[in-house]
């Protein structure tokens, strides 16, 4: 039997380091190597090109996977049964839900349209119906069940909570101001029991933040469950509004619910509200948010499971190689644009594992919390669950859109694929100096349209709107008749200069700088010296794209099927004299590739002249003075055909440049001497 040998612990930490070198090896960037790595940066940079790649792949079959086309058509059936149904107003008007001014329109929208759409209690038509629907298939829209029961929820400010001048506070017994947080009532009032007429926290209720038109309005307040019925949920709004439920320190109603539909698998949380401004009136918004909150619980789950399991392992690489490269370069680091972009990839990909993991947590507590049963109906309150997911779904698309863009990192190497990356290099001091005087004037005249049109035309009724609407007007999107109907005296001197001094001046500005940029980076491109990580870059990415069998598409046809390049024989013999050849080589040389040595404006290919160059390996004549060694050295002539073609293509483009430029000289000459002509024939 073959006796065992037992390493010893030198040769057991020598192993160790082997392996710990291959594993640095391959976490190893390209920036990270030296250029004269040829061969090591290609490897590296092939490595992250497909790593990439499949990166990009995993996040979009994850991104993509729970994003359908059912999503879009969801929320609107929602949004438009409650939003475009009509209903009568006071008199004979008919109204819809954007038509809503009054707190009137507000109880009658309440009463009908709202009650009507949240339950299908007959067929087909309420007017004449053919059959009524039983209790459990109530549902909104006849294939969307209501989870548990919806809500209706009211903000308000407390009295006095605006300050006012004292000859004005003898006036006025009652002031509400905005909302906010600070001027937020807590107090009971009207009955003065139930939750609809006693605050409740914000954990008390349960909501989310919802960002309105006139302020961002708090998960707390006064709030009251509607019922599993049309009739009884009716009931529930008369109450409310014979009690005088909305009163001057109203400032919001929501009415909250979640609906499920079992045909795409789909929750939907909707917010319906009614903002109350101080000034009066009633400023009315919808919020419907569908989203795909059972993930595992679907035919795609192996699926995602399996993709999520490589997008750990993924990020577990990016994060140590991330690592690797502040250790190496230090300082140095953070003086990289790429760097950025690969740490706020990083932030947001660990984000996306808590949001994972909490909306999947508030999902089950939601349902756990359904499946309770109670004597008094239970709101669905699916809101939590759904935020996560509307955060997550923000982030792995930062996520996918900075990945994808760091592809501009590989092809810029490439001066046709870089032309981007090279026309913003050029452009960046112009651009720098152009962006100060543009936001200083552009400052300027969104304050001026605040200033002078702010209280009568909605588009500048606040800075940042005006500073929207300007940008809209630069693109075209512009209404002139608010203005000309606000001020018909400032409205055509504003508009006129703006558009004069943004859109026919600066913007011209800036189209020249770019224009001027791109000149350059065409010319850099013709007469630039290439750096050599950039050729070992588009060694590396033709290389893959060659794998893929994608070259004809992507790599010039040049690389694939290079081109046949002639020269005369007195250029020949010039260049190969520079290289050292002997006159009897040069005239083997010449022969060997056709041409005639003492025929000097003969042509030759280049490509032959290149390949039998190549294999003349001549002696050095022995010298008196030289060593021995360095006499029988063997010297090949340092010529490479990748070199001589680049820049005898480079000559071409000069010399096709010249030659244009010629041409518009002599037009120029002539022009001149055409004028200077006409104008002795006048004289005369």
């Amino acid at each position: 039997m073959k006796e065992i040998k037992k390493k010893t612990p030198e040769g057991r930490r020598c192993d160790a380091l082997r392996r710990h070198l291959r594993c640095r090896h391959i976490l190893t960037s390209s920036e990270m190597l030296p250029d004269s790595s040829e061969q090591a940066v290609v490897n590296a940079t092939v490595r992250e090109i497909v790593i990439l790649a499949v990166f990009i792949i995993v996040i979009s079959v994850i991104s993509f996977i729970m994003t359908t086309p059912a999503l879009h058509e969801f929320g609107k059936s929602l949004t438009d049964a409650f939003t475009k149904t009509k209903f009568s107003g006071y008199g004979e008007s008919t109204l819809s839900f954007y038509d809503i001014k009054t707190a009137n329109d507000f109880w009658t929208y309440s009463e009908t349209v709202l009650v009507n759409s949240l339950y299908s209690e007959n067929w087909y038509d309420d007017v004449k119906p053919i059959k009524k629907m039983d209790d459990d298939d109530q549902n909104a829209l006849l294939e969307n069940v209501i989870l548990g029961v919806g809500r209706i929820r009211q903000l308000r400010v407390r009295n006095n909570s605006c300050i006012l001048h004292d000859y004005m506070v003898r006036n006025f017994a009652a002031c509400y101001s905005t909302y906010s947080k600070s001027a937020e009532d807590k107090d009971p009032f009207g009955r003065r029991r139930g939750t609809a007429w006693t605050y409740n926290s914000p954990r008390d209720v349960g909501s989310v933040l919802y960002y309105g038109t006139l302020a961002t309005y708090g998960s707390g307040g006064y709030y009251q469950k509607m019922e599993r019925s049309k009739g009884a949920t009716r009931s529930v709004i008369f109450d409310l509004k014979a009690n005088l439920w909305l009163t001057k320190g109203t400032r919001a109603i929501i009415y909250e619910f979640t609906v499920f539909n079992a045909n795409v698998d789909l929750f939907c949380t909707a917010k319906i509200v009614f903002e109350f401004p101080p000034t009066g009136g009633v400023l009315p918004s919808v919020s419907f948010r569908p989203a795909y909150l059972l993930r595992y619980q679907t035919d795609k789950r192996i699926t995602l499971f399996v993709f999520e399991g490589a997008y750990l392992l993924l990020l577990v690489y990016f994060t140590i190689e991330e690592i690797e490269e502040i250790v190496f370069f230090r300082i140095r680091y953070v003086k990289n644009f790429w760097n950025y972009v690969d740490l706020t990839s990083l932030l947001l990909s660990y984000a996306l594992i808590p949001l994972n993991l909490l909306r999947q947590f508030a999902t089950d507590a939601a349902i756990k919390k359904l499946r309770i049963v109670t004597f008094e109906p239970e709101y669905g309150n699916f809101e939590e669950a759904t935020d996560y997911q509307v955060q997550f779904d923000f982030c792995i698309a930062c996520v996918l859109f900075l990945q994808c863009i760091k592809l501009f990192k590989y092809f810029g190497f490439n001066r046709k694929m870089g032309q981007l990356n090279s026309t913003l290099k050029y452009c960046r001091s112009g651009i720098s100096g152009y962006t100060l005087m543009f936001v200083i004037v552009f400052f300027a005249y969104a304050e001026l349209g605040y200033l002078l049109f702010g209280s009568q035309v909605k588009r500048f009724s606040g800075f940042i709107t005006s500073m929207i609407t300007l940008f809209r007007t630069v693109l075209g999107d512009f209404n002139y008749a608010e203005l000309d109907e606000a001020d018909r005296i400032f409205a055509p001197i504003f508009f006129i200069s703006y558009i004069f001094v943004v859109f026919y001046i600066l913007m011209n500005m800036f189209l020249a700088i770019v224009n001027d940029a791109y000149a350059d980076c065409k010319v850099e491109m013709v007469i630039g010296e290439k750096s050599k990580r950039g050729q070992l870059m588009t060694t590396a990415l033709y290389s893959i794209l060659n794998k893929f069998v994608i070259t004809r598409i992507f790599v010039p046809q040049s690389i694939l099927h290079p081109k046949h390049y002639y020269i005369t024989v007195h250029r020949a013999e010039t260049i190969l004299k520079a290289c050292g050849y002997t006159e009897p080589d040069i005239m083997g040389v010449i022969y060997k590739c056709g041409g005639d040595y003492y025929k000097k404006n003969t042509k030759i290919d280049v490509l032959l002249l290149m390949k039998e160059g190549d294999r003349n390996v001549y002696e050095v004549p022995p010298m008196p003075d030289l060593p021995k060694k360095i006499a029988a050295a063997k010297v090949t002539p340092i010529i490479l055909e990748s070199e001589f073609l680049e820049q005898n293509q480079r000559i071409e483009d000069i010399e096709s440049e010249l030659v244009d430029l010629s041409g518009q000289l002599d037009g120029l000459i002539q022009q001149i001497t055409n004028a200077v002509s006409g104008e002795d024939e006048e004289e005369d």
